[in-house]
């Protein structure tokens, strides 16, 4: 099935890569795409491997999933950076989103409709969009700051370990 194939690609890429961990972003990850990913991941593994952290709203803010020995993180990126994802491209000079979300992808038959290949689309664009601020944000934060955002769940943690790293000094 799909999620199978998905978590086997991540897995190949890992072992090619000697990976023991890897982490993804989902924009908006507690009002959307975390239900799915938790759904996938429960299709192939027990839930003792996963794990998720939620806020008082009962919205995902992480999820993490052991699989053969790789540690699996996906992470909301709206709580690192709280814009909508077009604006949060604008912010970092990428291209954003192709048009404004429509109701119609929201319809469960989708795959069967004319509008499959827009969406489609759209949908690509948003992760290629994703992909190119977070490479960009990694690297910023990274060298300026020796920070992985990978690492932090939110705007306060980033702050805080860039406040730790930068700012303070060993010893605490």
């Amino acid at each position: 099935d799909l999620w199978s194939e998905f978590f086997s690609k991540i897995l190949n890429y890992c072992k090619t890569e000697k990976l023991k961990e890897i982490a993804f972003f989902a924009h908006n990850l507690g009002a959307f795409d975390g239900t799915f990913i938790i759904q996938g991941i429960s299709s192939i593994t027990s839930f003792d491997n996963m794990n998720t952290l939620m806020d008082g709203e009962k919205k995902i803010i992480m999820i993490n999933a052991k699989l053969k020995g790789v540690n699996i993180t996906f992470i909301d990126s709206k709580r690192l950076f709280p814009l909508a994802l077009n604006e949060l491209c604008k912010n970092f000079g990428v291209d954003g989103k192709l048009h404004p979300y429509k109701p119609e992808y929201n319809n469960i038959n989708i795959i069967d409709s004319k509008i499959w290949g827009e969406f489609l689309n759209y949908a690509i664009q948003d992760s290629v969009s994703l992909l190119n601020v977070m490479t960009i944000a990694q690297d910023l934060y990274f060298t300026n700051y020796n920070v992985d955002i990978a690492t932090t769940v939110s705007t306060s943690s980033l702050s805080l370990k860039i406040f730790l790293t930068k700012y303070i000094e060993s010893g605490l």
